[in-house]
């Protein structure tokens, strides 16, 4: 008897190992090609937004998630190909941000510069993140 089901074990088969061997390109080609070019971008977006600028959240969201699905729904991508460099960006931008502020500012202009940076800046953006999130849950 002949089986003509062509979503049959064969055919299961033949996807599995297709969709293995799609990934494993992807991720040691195309991956490695594109990493560095968009983990830049990014972070330069990121580095954007830190300057008062408004960016769009949800594409760097969507670009952060490619990392984590890249590496089977684990961290393992975003802290090592993202998440390093950013912290090592972030150490850079704000130590230079707090050597400009001491620089031009008096002690109680600079001190002044923090709280606002750390009320008008870092609390927006979270305000802005929760709600990106909830309009992705709705």
């Amino acid at each position: 008897m002949c089986d003509n089901n062509p979503a049959g074990p064969e055919a299961q088969k033949l996807y599995q190992q297709y969709k293995k061997t799609m990934e494993g390109y992807v991720s040691s080609k195309v991956y490695a090609e594109m990493n560095d070019g968009v983990k830049d971008a990014v972070i330069s977006l990121i580095n954007r937004e830190r300057e008062g600028e408004q960016i769009d959240q949800a594409l760097a969201k969507n670009i952060l998630d490619i990392y984590v699905e890249i590496g089977g729904n684990t961290m393992k991508y975003y802290e090592k190909d993202f998440e390093e460099s950013m912290l090592k960006d972030t150490a850079v931008f704000y130590s230079k941000k707090a050597s400009d502020w001491i620089a031009s500012k008096s002690y109680e202009e600079y001190m002044l510069k923090v709280v606002e940076y750390e009320l008008l800046t870092v609390h927006a953006s979270k305000l802005e993140e929760k709600k990106q999130f909830n309009l992705g849950a709705a």
